[in-house]
């Protein structure tokens, strides 16, 4: 499977940007429920597994807040991996946004 690995630097505290990044989980269930199915996540402290279900595939992955940035890795399913750079340009996108 092809990895993702993406880091963001952020000027907010640790606290108000792992309160940003848990909303956002919530918001792509509410935003693409058609398409994401069993969304799962699990905090351990500023750390989060995640994993769903797109199209059929399953994405999983970790998002680890740091005290300067939101890191995130994760695995894509092969059928993805020739939109692997639009799925990171999507993601940069939505970081940048939402730790603005």
């Amino acid at each position: 499977m092809p990895d993702i690995r993406l880091s963001f630097p952020y000027r907010l505290s640790q606290d108000e940007a792992g309160s940003r990044v848990k909303r956002l989980l919530g918001d792509l269930q509410d935003s693409y429920g058609n398409r994401i199915r069993d969304l799962r996540e699990e905090w351990k402290g500023n750390s989060c597994s995640f994993s769903f279900q797109v199209s059929g595939f399953r994405v999983s992955g970790t998002i680890t807040t740091t005290p300067k940035s939101v890191d995130l890795t994760g695995k894509l399913p092969w059928a993805a991996a020739v939109f692997k750079s639009q799925i990171e340009d999507a993601i940069r996108r939505r970081a940048e946004t939402l730790l603005a």
